[in-house]
């Protein structure tokens, strides 16, 4: 799970834009490049994300983060924008959050409708979020997806 989560964060931190229109907030150039980067990288690894949910987050973004962004897609930003960038699994589809959970415990012999199920119980993009800090997942979480596992855990 660790592989996939440090790669769609690496990919979602790097885009904190998006093409801005009249309504929305009003974007940099760098912004709005590495914006439509992430929001097309993402989409190909089939996790869509919300373009205006992603442009509110993107008008945070520093211009110096923006441009190192741009100029490098493994860049690693600031502390601000790795936090912007953990922000934007918010901007993605709960259903699209929850197949990108499933596909990193790829536990062979899960039962996937049984754990989704399961997980509509839990903020799963929050637990993505913490994954690689020294947390523990919420109460009852492990319990829930037991049942999901062969031999029922």
């Amino acid at each position: 799970m660790r592989t996939t989560l440090v790669i769609f964060t690496s990919v979602i931190a790097l885009a904190v834009a998006g093409c801005g229109d009249d309504d929305g907030p009003k974007l940099s150039s760098d912004q709005a490049a590495a914006a439509q980067s992430v929001i097309d990288s993402a989409a190909e690894g089939g996790v869509p994300l919300d373009e205006d949910c992603v442009n509110e987050v993107a008008a945070q973004l520093s211009d110096a983060d923006a441009a190192l962004a741009v100029e490098d897609d493994t860049a690693v930003l600031s502390p601000e924008g790795e936090a912007l960038g953990a922000q934007l699994l918010d901007c993605a589809d709960d259903d699209a959050i929850v197949d990108l959970f499933l596909a990193e415990i790829g536990a062979e012999g899960l039962d996937e409708d049984c754990a989704r199920d399961a997980l509509a119980d839990f903020d799963v993009a929050e637990i993505l979020r913490t994954a690689g800090e020294a947390t523990e997942p919420p109460e009852g979480f492990i319990e829930a997806l037991e049942p999901c596992f062969p031999s029922g855990g």
